[in-house]
């Protein structure tokens, strides 16, 4: 359950850094949008857990993980989204005047 919530964090995270204009392209923007998802991910945990004396450090890893998961995505989809396969060249018709 930990990992299903960091996702769906991560995911709101990094979709709200990117309305703010933080998405591909440049490639940098896309990263930068995902470091500071993370960034509020792990100051949040850090701020709710440290003072009650509850903070471990292995509970930032689903968070992490959770953020390389949509950050490998978004490169995946912004890959597909700007590559194109090359077009076949077409034969000229035997019917052709």
């Amino acid at each position: 359950m930990r990992y299903i919530g960091a996702l769906l964090i991560a995911y709101f995270l990094s979709r709200g850094f990117a309305l703010l204009g933080l998405r591909h392209p440049p490639v940098y923007k896309l990263l930068a949008g995902h470091v500071l998802s993370l960034g509020v991910a792990v100051l949040t945990v850090i701020a709710l857990r440290y003072p009650a004396n509850a903070y471990d450090s292995g509970q930032l890893v689903p968070y992490v993980v959770g953020q390389f998961f949509w950050l490998l995505f978004d490169l995946y989809r912004s890959r597909v989204a700007i590559w194109k396969a090359p077009e076949m060249a077409k034969e000229p018709s035997a019917k052709a005047p």
